[in-house]
């Protein structure tokens, strides 16, 4: 017979706000890039022209206000750029971000250590019957096996077909019409450059459009968008990874890496 031991434990669970984590750290870091900022005499506005942020997201930043800013991944991004730019580590610096989402801890409290108590008997009579049983299956085993091997050693004759003189004969030689060789179309060059983006996660975005910006901000997660431009399109986004990208009705590929920094620019060639 077989006779278990045990003690009940009581458990509680616990949820870690990563939002206020992240709102204590960005106040910290907003006021290191404040105060350089001020140190340096340097104006959001040149900050913004030069390292492609918004005002708005720059005193988001160092207000450490969290509602006008895009995802977490994107904030981390933005503080490297801001202090890069600033002459500050922005690795370093944006590492002390968090990123994690809230979630439960399990808490066990155990009254007493647990303790397990096996105590096993079986009578002669059971013994008998586990020796028989194992006897009968590797029987039956055996049995199987040499089953399987004769269906695999048995050949099925093989028959010859044997082709008479007339069947020789009446076999003609066919025609193989020829095929015409198709010329294949002469592919134009296009007249304009077409760009459509779709936004698989939150990315900010600035589209210049023959010389001229046309779009700067943070397009969220499902968007489509669509550009034409006569010369020269320009993309530049700060979540690469998070955008699609379609040029002139192509397959449709991701820019770049999830949180990376891309620009790329397109653009007609010149006709002789």
């Amino acid at each position: 017979m077989l006779f278990p031991r045990f003690f009940a434990s009581k458990s509680s669970s616990e949820t870690i706000d990563y939002d206020a984590i992240r709102k204590t750290k960005l106040e910290e870091i907003g006021q290191i890039l404040k105060q350089k900022r001020l140190d340096l005499d340097y104006s959001k506005e040149l900050i913004s022209n030069q390292v492609h942020i918004p005002i708005t997201t720059i005193n988001a930043i160092e207000n450490a206000d969290l509602t006008h800013l895009p995802e977490p991944v994107f904030i981390k991004q933005i503080i490297k750029k801001y202090a890069n730019y600033l002459k500050i580590n922005g690795e370093e610096l944006s590492n002390n971000f968090p990123l994690e989402n809230n979630q439960k801890v399990q808490k066990k409290h155990l009254k007493k250590s647990s303790n397990f108590k096996f105590n096993i008997q079986l009578s002669p009579k059971y013994l008998y019957l586990i020796y028989l049983f194992l006897i009968l299956f590797s029987i039956k085993s055996l049995s199987n096996i040499l089953e399987f091997r004769e269906f695999q050693e048995t050949k099925l004759p093989q028959t010859k077909i044997v082709e008479t003189d007339s069947t020789k004969q009446n076999k003609q030689p066919q025609a193989i019409p020829a095929v015409e060789k198709k010329e294949e179309p002469v592919k134009s060059e296009p007249e304009e450059l077409n760009l459509k983006l779709t936004v698989k996660q939150d990315a900010w975005v600035r589209i210049i459009v023959d010389g001229k910006p046309v779009y700067e901000g943070i397009l969220n997660q499902g968007t489509e968008k669509e550009w034409i431009a006569k010369e020269k399109l320009t993309i530049r986004t700060g979540n690469a990874g998070g955008v699609m990208i379609s040029l002139n009705e192509q397959k449709a590929k991701e820019l770049g890496k999830l949180g990376q920094v891309e620009e790329v620019t397109f653009e007609l060639p010149k006709r002789s």
